[in-house]
């Protein structure tokens, strides 16, 4: 097929707007010895009198290498919701354009369609949760600018097979955004090579694998007792829940994490129902704790910041524990 070229599926105000300069960008970019006044940057040394590189110019050399891909292939945002906002205002018309997403999947896609005036066309994902390649093909449009595979998926945990996510981005005339924001968790590899070959492929990772936690609570546990002991799972709250119960079971004490507290809502079955009334109908152990980082101090909008504890605190068989 004769695919669109990646200038045309561009919104042509962007196309033809003239990006921000400043005096830094019409000099040596990388120069770390000016001094740029306008930028209200201080000659005296004092560890905060420089701007920062907002070029990332040190941060993509690092990133390129862990990724394999060029520092010309990276963008970074404030999170992941910012970039994802980027591609839609960059590439969609409001009201004239469309995104086709493939639920159950990551609720700010739809958010984000919707905030941009953009037409969410859903084709939900099969009884396996794989993708319905043909369907989604069938639904794609001249209108239709981008597909959203997130994969692994939020919320059921699955990644996608490599036959379907390419057999798209070959035959699908646009852009493919394929989010691996939880690519660590997965036991398959990532795609991020396939951006060197698909000029239309948009590939994101957020890393987590390592990283100690989103609030850093489990810094240094890796190191310190090794990766069977330490473990990142697969996003799937209810398997995770699960798998606790069962180490419990089997002699082990059991400590699982969640990111937010949110996330417990695909978990909530295993928990009322199993931790809560195991040792009650069965007698057997349940030496289980389940953290859930919770509240609005962070600042982490209406999918990361709820106050649920109220959920579990009339539930017999569970203590909720609140510092």
């Amino acid at each position: 097929m004769n695919k669109r070229e990646l200038a045309d599926l561009v919104r042509l105000n962007i196309e033809k707007m003239n990006s921000y300069s400043s005096a830094r960008d019409q000099y040596n970019i990388k120069d770390t010895e000016s001094i740029y006044l306008d930028a209200n940057e201080s000659p005296f040394e004092n560890g905060v009198n420089r701007y920062p590189d907002n070029k990332h110019y040190e941060l993509k050399t690092v990133v390129s290498k862990i990724k394999n891909v060029q520092e010309s292939q990276i963008v970074f945002g404030n999170g992941m919701d910012e970039i994802l906002d980027l591609i839609v205002r960059v590439f969609c018309d409001p009201s004239l354009d469309q995104i086709i997403t493939l639920p159950p999947t990551y609720g700010m896609y739809n958010v984000i369609a919707s905030t941009n005036n953009v037409e969410n066309i859903e084709v939900p994902l099969n009884s396996d949760f794989s993708i319905n390649v043909q369907k989604v093909l069938s639904k794609a449009s001249e209108k239709t600018k981008i597909i959203f595979l997130c994969s692994p998926n939020n919320p059921t945990g699955n990644s996608f097979k490599y036959c379907d996510v390419l057999k798209l981005i070959n035959e699908f005339d646009g852009i493919i955004v394929l989010d691996e924001a939880y690519i660590d968790f997965s036991s398959n590899n990532s795609l991020t090579e396939l951006i060197n070959e698909h000029d239309n492929l948009i590939i994101m990772g957020q890393d987590i694998a390592d990283y100690g936690g989103v609030f850093k609570v489990t810094d240094g546990f890796m190191n310190e007792f090794g990766k069977e002991r330490v473990r990142n799972t697969p996003i799937c709250e209810s398997a995770i829940v699960s798998a606790a119960l069962g180490l419990s079971i089997n002699g082990y004490k059991a400590l699982m994490e969640m990111q937010f507290a949110d996330f417990v809502t695909s978990g909530f079955n295993p928990i009322i129902n199993n931790l809560a009334k195991t040792h009650y109908r069965w007698g057997e152990k349940v030496d289980v704790v389940v953290r859930m980082p919770t509240g609005a101090g962070v600042g982490a909008g209406p999918f990361h910041s709820q106050s649920n504890e109220a959920w579990f605190t009339h539930t017999p068989g569970l203590k909720v524990v609140y510092p």
